[in-house]
């Protein structure tokens, strides 16, 4: 298939979250001919800052927002419990301009099908199995970007349940995931599970409870480990409020600064 650039789009009003993107299927990575040819561009149908749906063999759909194509950071966003997974799309400019975005779904079924146009899930407790759909996700999405996705050292963001889950995973391999995001955090972030992280964004909306956010960051510092508070304007928990691609764009921006003196793989 024929690759071509494709246009950044106009700054916009975030999307209706209600409205289901569409859906798309990988295509293998182009040949190292295709590859070297000409500037940076994606496949053709690939629009950075757009929301869609990937298809992953053997396990749920991802909900992706694509990065430019000389953005190849990957994004690895974990919801809440019966979360929101489209309300990663009220800061897809922001996160567009650093890199991929790549939402998994949790992997157990909430009980009370009461939302409104899709079923919700939380995350189970087995944590190599969510590595292995990391793993997986990653590489399928890099393929159909044509291998312009950097699979080694995502940026890692979970939101309320989904913190518990990035701060077992960040401790369990603090090599792989040394700039994370924790919005909502239910629990107070454990030095411990980030002793290794270059860098922790804590994230809360301006009407939720302080107390976790506050204390993550005061403890995190206290152990030498880089951290700073973000606030929603207007925002609750379980949403990003009506400022959240400002917000999101510092919370990149910040984090890709303390990420610069990271040393290198074959650092101790």
């Amino acid at each position: 298939m024929p690759r071509a650039a494709t246009a950044p789009p106009p700054a916009r009003p975030a999307p209706d979250l209600r409205e289901a993107p569409p859906e798309r299927a990988g295509e293998p990575a182009p040949s190292s001919a295709t590859a070297n040819a000409g500037p940076p561009a994606l496949p053709a149908g690939l629009t950075p800052g757009a929301p869609s749906v990937v298809r992953i063999p053997g396990d749920a759909p991802a909900r992706v927002i694509e990065g430019g194509p000389e953005t190849r950071r990957a994004i690895i966003y974990l919801h809440g419990v019966c979360g929101d997974i489209t309300a990663i799309d009220g800061w897809a400019e922001a996160a567009s301009q650093v890199g991929t975005v790549i939402a998994l779904r949790g992997d157990a079924r909430c009980d009370r099908d009461r939302f409104d146009w899709a079923p919700r899930f939380s995350w189970g407790p087995d944590l190599a199995n969510l590595e292995r759909r990391i793993d997986r996700a990653l590489e399928v999405i890099r393929a159909e970007r044509g291998g312009a996705l950097d699979e080694a050292r995502p940026i890692l963001f979970g939101y309320s349940q989904g913190v518990v889950r990035a701060l077992a995973l960040a401790k369990r391999d603090p090599r792989r995931f040394p700039l994370v995001i924790l919005g909502g955090p239910p629990v107070q972030a454990s030095p411990a599970a980030l002793a290794r992280a270059r860098a922790v964004a804590i994230l809360r909306g301006e009407f939720e409870t302080r107390d976790n956010a506050d204390a993550s960051v005061t403890a995190l510092d206290a152990a030498g480990t880089s951290a700073r508070l973000f606030v929603l304007p207007r925002a609750g928990h379980g949403s990003y409020g009506p400022e959240s691609n400002r917000v999101l764009g510092d919370v990149f921006s910040w984090l890709l600064e303390q990420g610069r003196a990271e040393p290198g793989p074959s650092a101790p």
